[in-house]
């Protein structure tokens, strides 16, 4: 009994070369599941082996094998270099320069034209020249008009000068439609300020700034504008700040940022009294004709009612044609005060009328008569006066 216990072999659960071999012999029980499981695997062990001994027998040097690993090394730092989708939208910041590069900007007005008071704008034509050392600049190409609209620009050749040609000269002409939203309040006797706004786009005014050339810029004499008077050119720089980045996501989001400009103002001022005339005379002579009415008997009522009345609708057909000329808006100009004027003395002539009438009729053509003369200076004189205040001081 001794003896058959010894002849049987004692197993290991844990290990798996003993457990395969007995089973490979008979000797293991079916309901040992790891243990079938490790039997299972027994053909792959043996592939295993059989490549190993491949490889060994074709003698593959190990320097071989390390240097090919060690290629693919630089592959898998290039790749762990490569940004993520997140990292490649933030652009590294630009370098900085320790002071701004200046340019110094002038100009040379040829022309102001093509005045247009209701669509609120005027053409001009310049040249506009830029001044500037060391390279990587075109400012020419890279300024904008923030106020108006080129129509037109040539680019002259850029010049370089100096000893080693670090100084750079660019120069271009243009037509630019300037958008002007003109102060009417004056009319017809006004004047205004006009303005050109550059501004440059390239960089901030931390690394580009603008200079003034005053001492070459000029309105050209010959230039003609009828019945304006044009004057005062004056070059201002200027900064314009931005509470945007502008898409740059390497700065932080509203981020204050500021540009550089140069800002060009002259003055627009109307000469000669040609257009107050054009403008005022019908609307002085029908409230005129509208005081004639008081000279007239009461009692003739087609005549006295009828200057009145021709005259109110004549009043409105001439603020029809003052505000055609105009921008719209509620601005009152002196033109419409005077307009509004003449319409409320005409209104009062045609009320006084009215009760000269009925005076009349009342058995007192003595007393009508009287208030017809003392209406009509009373009038006369009020209206001059106001008229006058409106259009020198209102």
């Amino acid at each position: 009994m001794a003896s058959e216990r010894e002849s049987v072999p004692v197993l290991h659960p844990r290990n798996p070369i003993q457990c395969a071999e007995s089973r490979a012999e008979g000797s293991i029980p079916e309901n040992v599941p790891f243990i079938r499981f490790m039997t299972s695997i027994r053909p792959a062990k043996k592939a295993i082996g059989a490549v190993t001994r491949e490889v060994l027998s074709r003698r593959v040097h190990t320097t071989a094998i390390i240097l090919a690993l060690a290629s693919t090394c630089p592959v898998v730092a290039r790749a762990s270099e490569t940004p993520s989708p997140q990292q490649a939208t933030e652009l590294p910041a630009p370098p900085k320069s320790a002071a701004p590069r200046i340019v110094k900007v002038g100009m040379y007005v040829v022309q102001v034209r093509d005045l247009d008071l209701q669509k609120n704008h005027f053409v001009m034509d310049l040249y506009l020249w830029f001044q500037w050392q060391g390279d990587g600049l075109q400012p020419q190409k890279t300024f904008e008009i923030m106020n108006g609209v080129i129509e037109a620009r040539d680019y002259p050749k850029e010049i370089s000068y100096g000893p080693s040609g670090e100084f750079k000269k660019a120069s271009c002409k243009l037509t630019v439609q300037v958008t002007k939203y003109w102060d009417i309040s004056a009319y017809p006797m006004d004047s205004h300020p006009l303005s050109l706004v550059i501004e440059e786009n390239l960089g901030e005014d931390s690394e580009i700034r603008y200079v003034p050339d005053q001492a070459n810029s000029r309105l050209d004499p010959d230039i003609s504008l009828p019945g304006w008077k044009i004057d005062g050119l004056q070059l201002m720089p200027a900064t314009k700040e931005y509470r945007s980045n502008f898409g740059e996501t390497f700065k932080p989001d509203g981020q204050l940022t500021s540009y550089t400009r140069l800002v060009a103002t002259w003055n627009l001022q109307r000469t000669g009294w040609g257009q107050i005339l054009k403008v005022c005379s019908g609307t002085i002579i029908c409230t005129f004709l509208a005081f004639l009415a008081f000279w007239i008997r009461a009692t003739d009522l087609d005549p006295r009612f009828g200057l009145g009345v021709g005259a109110l609708f004549a009043l409105v057909a001439c603020q029809y044609v003052i505000g055609a000329g105009l921008p719209d808006g509620s601005v009152f100009a002196r033109a419409d005060k005077l307009n509004l004027l003449s319409i409320s003395f005409v209104l009062l002539s045609v009320v006084l009328s009215v009760c000269s009438l009925r005076l009349h009729y009342a058995g007192n053509p003595q007393n009508a008569e009287r208030l017809d003369r003392a209406a009509f200076w009373v009038f006369l004189s009020t209206y001059c006066t106001l008229s006058a205040v409106i259009l020198t001081w209102a």
